[in-house]
């Protein structure tokens, strides 16, 4: 029963991954997030170097190193064995794969309602501008808010459980230290799956889109909403989303499938929710992480840690990239 249950959910989470993609077909002139090599050359020469130039180029100086350091870490972490060591210490909860997927499935459904809301009122002209991205963005969260909060009463109700126990180990440093060299020595496997899946994408002629909130950095166009985008993609979404995929989710999905399993299964749900094809693999791959170093540590702070670290280097790069873009071309 249980089986049939997730393959089901599974089902769904995938037929709505294709729905939005579906979605993101429609539009006619897809958001690009690259270069022109001859143009930043012939810009280079006539203008020289600028803040936009230096900046450029100093963030494309530091995804190479953490290119290069992640692959030093990786290879060290692997070779001294100290992926073995330590072992899962998370305590075992006391809800299962039942109420995680009743959960995911609520998340979804409000999710998807709010989308299909949206999208009606602006196709019948009820309402006449589309909402800033910080109003979507901060629906989303007060959604996954929202369900985090009848979690929390179910829980306690039916368990006595609360859910400020998934904080009651801080273990600050060490969160730190396993947040910063987890995410450093999963990034070059993040850049390869990205490039996997581009190149794969380009092989059978699909135009695959990236998700809406980086696109529309490019849309930012004064310091408060900048601030905005730093308040919920570099704050507010790595401590909603982890509690809920992390600190929900995946123990109840350790707790029927293991360690392993739970990884696996929650990860694939984390990516299948935010509904892009571009980015389901790299996300996969974090959200594989993120269990990992929260099982390193047994502390909800290290995947917090290094969710934060993780969308303010691609919050700074969206931006970085752009005003390049806009520059390059007048």
């Amino acid at each position: 029963m249980k089986r049939t249950v997730i393959l089901l959910f599974l089902f769904a989470a995938a037929l709505s991954s294709c729905a939005a993609y579906s979605l993101e077909l429609e539009d006619e002139s897809p958001v690009t997030f690259s270069v022109d090599k001859a143009r930043f050359k012939a810009y280079l020469l006539k203008n020289g170097m600028t803040s936009e130039i230096a900046g450029f180029m100093l963030y494309s100086l530091l995804v190479l190193f953490l290119i290069f350091s992640g692959i030093v870490v990786s290879v060290l972490y692997f070779a001294s064995g100290l992926y073995r060591k330590g072992g899962a210490r998370l305590e075992p909860v006391p809800w299962g794969i039942g109420l995680s997927m009743a959960l995911l499935i609520l998340l979804i459904f409000l999710t998807l309602l709010f989308q299909i809301a949206l999208g009606s009122m602006l196709k019948s002209g009820f309402i006449r501008e589309i909402p800033s991205m910080t109003v979507q963005m901060l629906i989303s969260e007060l959604v996954i808010i929202f369900v985090i909060g009848i979690f929390s009463l179910v829980v306690y109700k039916k368990y006595l459980w609360k859910l400020s126990r998934l904080f009651s180990n801080k273990m600050i440093k060490t969160s730190v230290l396993y947040g910063v060299l987890g995410y450093i020595g999963f990034y070059p496997l993040y850049i390869l799956l990205s490039k996997i899946t581009a190149s794969v994408a380009k092989y059978f002629g699909f135009q695959l889109k990236m998700q809406a909130v980086v696109s529309s950095v490019k849309d930012i166009k004064s310091v408060w909403e900048l601030l905005s985008y730093i308040l919920f993609i570099v704050f507010a979404a790595p401590i909603i989303e982890e509690i809920f995929f992390r600190g929900i989710l995946y123990r109840g999905c350790k707790r029927v499938f293991g360690a392993a399993g739970g990884a696996l299964l929650s990860a694939f749900l984390f990516s299948a929710i935010h509904m892009n094809l571009l980015s389901f693999l790299p996300i996969f791959g974090l959200g594989i992480m993120f269990c990992h170093v929260y099982e390193k540590t047994n502390s909800i702070y290290s995947p917090i840690i290094l969710h934060a670290v993780h969308n303010a280097l691609g919050l700074a790069g969206a931006l970085l990239v752009y005003r390049m873009i806009n520059v390059i071309s007048g």
